[in-house]
C-alpha cells in the first residue's frame, strides 16, 4: 500500500489537526528491536530508517521546548511477576529482557536531561503507567507517536490516546514494524479511526513554528510548576 493511498484514505475522514501543546512519545526504541540476536530484531532495517527520521524530528521538538517521553519494557523481574498466572499470549519476556542491553534505548536516540523514561508492562504506553498524569500536568493536547511496533505498541497507544481525547499525530516515517504489510495496514486503519498520519516533514514544520521556550523540558516544566504553586501559597 503506497503512502499516498494511505493519506487519500485517511483524508476521507476529517483530520483532527494539531493542537497547541504537543508532546512526543518515543515507543520502545530499544536494542531488542534492532539486535539480530533478539527474536524481535528482524525489523531492524526499517527500524534504522525510523531512527534517521527521529533524529530530524527530536531536535525540532527540543528547540520548541516540547516534552519528549520514552517508553521501554519494565524490568524483567517486574514483568515476570506481572504476567505470572496469566493464560494470555505475550512475548518471550525472558528472551527479550534477560540481557539489560536489550531494554536500553538505542544510542542514536539516547534520552537527554529533561526527557522522561517510562517503564510499561503492556503494549499501550498508557496501561498501568503515569503517562496521563504527566500529560495533564503539562496541559498537553497533542500526542505525536513514534517508535515500534506500528501494529502493536503504537497502535494500542494511539487508540488509548484517542480515547483520552488527545489530538493524535503519527509521522509515518518515524514508526516501523517487522512486517511491511502490518505497518501499511495499521497506518491505514489508524488514519481512518484514531490519528492523523502525516509526513515527518509536515510534523517538523509544525514544531518549528511553535513559540521557542528555551530550557523547558519535562524536568524544567515540573520545576516551574513547583514555583507557581509556591507563589500561590
Amino acid at each position: 500500500m503506497a503512502k499516498e493511498e494511505r493519506r487519500r484514505g485517511a483524508r476521507k475522514n476529517r483530520e483532527m489537526g494539531f493542537g497547541v501543546s504537543p508532546a512526543i512519545l518515543v515507543i520502545d526504541m530499544t536494542y531488542a528491536y534492532f539486535d539480530p540476536s533478539s527474536h524481535l530484531g528482524y525489523g531492524a532495517e526499517a527500524g534504522w530508517k525510523a531512527v534517521a527520521k527521529l533524529k530530524e524530528l527530536l531536535p525540532e521538538a527540543r528547540k520548541a521546548g516540547v516534552p519528549i517521553i520514552y517508553t521501554r519494557s519494565a524490568p524483567l523481574k517486574q514483568v515476570k511477576d506481572e504476567l505470572k498466572g496469566l493464560g494470555r499470549k505475550h512475548v518471550d519476556v525472558p528472551g527479550t529482557l534477560a540481557n539489560p542491553r536489550m531494554n536500553t534505548v538505542v544510542e542514536e536516540l539516547t534520552p537527554e536531561d529533561g526527557d522522561l523514561v517510562i517503564d510499561k508492562y503492556r503494549a499501550s504506553a498508557f496501561f498501568g503507567t503515569p503517562l496521563v498524569s504527566y500529560l495533564i500536568f503539562h496541559r498537553i493536547d497533542t500526542l505525536i507517536l513514534t517508535g515500534t511496533s506500528t501494529s502493536g505498541c503504537v497502535r494500542t497507544s494511539a487508540a488509548d490516546a484517542s480515547s483520552y481525547n488527545y489530538h493524535v499525530v503519527i509521522p509515518e516515517e518515524c514508526v516501523f514494524d517487522r512486517e511491511p504489510l502490518w505497518h501499511d495496514v495499521t497506518l491505514a486503519v489508524l488514519g481512518r479511526k484514531y490519528a492523523d498520519v502525516r509526513s515527518t516533514f509536515n510534523v517538523c514544520s509544525y514544531l518549528s513554528k511553535l513559540k521557542q521556550t528555551a530550557g523547558v523540558g519535562l524536568s524544567g516544566s515540573l520545576e516551574q510548576g513547583k514555583k507557581e504553586k509556591l507563589a500561590g501559597c
